[in-house]
């Protein structure tokens, strides 16, 4: 009965030992994956932006739009 106690300990702390070794890899790529994500989202916010900006200093418009006009859009 001692022995199989002592299997069983030395099994839950070879676990923990595995836990915090490979704990601190997954949080680092759980954080990367979020930040890829954000400078993905940050990429598409820009290219809609200068878009809109584009389109509305391009739409037909008399006088034409001045460039103060088309920034601040």
């Amino acid at each position: 009965m001692k022995a199989q106690r002592l299997r069983s300990n030395k099994q839950e702390g070879a676990s923990l030992v595995e836990f915090s070794l490979l704990a601190p890899l997954f949080v680092v790529l759980l954080f990367g994956l979020l930040e890829f994500g954000l400078a993905i989202y940050s990429k598409g916010v820009v290219t809609n932006a200068s878009r809109e900006g584009t389109r509305f200093g391009v739409v037909y418009t008399s006088p034409r739009k001045t460039a103060g006009e088309i920034t601040a859009k």
